[in-house]
């Protein structure tokens, strides 16, 4: 395990730099009208050193941990942000689309200022873009959270809580959030 987690940590930068990271669409299926209402932006990691798509419970967990999530999350951010204003530009369709905010990144201190920059530099409408937090990231900083989730409002997010069911599991908890969308988790359901 610390021969694995050095090798990533040593190879993390060049491959961010050899743009090895890569954002996948995963679609949001809208089954009463029948069709795509928009997707969550997932990040994968193709190792060239390895030749292979490393598992995000590989590297993610080690990102978390050393920080480096935070660049990865605005990059993911970013490249979501200016693949849709280059589609609108072709007049592509453009769907709505979601995308995950670690703990590390929402904490940062200019982690609202970068994301309502990035948003107006590529001109996304209000309400086209929801940030998702953790469950658990809502019950350890319900107070910070719940005023990250006011500003982001403000500011045209939509805001979605994620894994639901997987921690704390309270509804009149997380009311008081006020998001747009609970995502359960698997485990709830099972």
């Amino acid at each position: 395990n610390y021969r694995k987690k050095a090798e990533i940590e040593g190879r993390m930068e060049s491959a961010f730099e050899n743009n090895e990271f890569h954002i996948f669409y995963q679609p949001k299926y809208n089954i009463k009208r029948g069709g795509m209402d928009g997707s969550e932006i997932l990040v994968r990691w193709f190792d060239t050193k390895i030749d292979h798509y490393r598992t995000p419970n590989e590297f993610l967990p080690i990102f978390e941990e050393n920080g480096f999530i935070s660049r990865l999350d605005r990059f993911v951010f970013y490249k979501a942000c200016e693949n849709a204003a280059n589609m609108a530009e072709k007049n592509q369709p453009v769907y709505p689309f979601s995308v995950n905010v670690s703990r590390v990144t929402a904490i940062q201190p200019d982690f609202l200022e970068y994301y309502k920059r990035i948003k107006q530099k590529f001109n996304i409408r209000d309400g086209f873009v929801t940030i998702e937090f953790t469950e658990s990231f809502a019950y350890e900083n319900y107070e910070y959270l719940a005023g990250v989730i006011h500003e982001l409002h403000g500011s045209g997010f939509q805001c979605s809580l994620d894994d639901f069911g997987t921690g704390f599991s309270n509804l009149s908890y997380i009311t008081g959030l006020r998001p747009e969308n609970i995502k359960i988790g698997r485990m709830f359901i099972n």
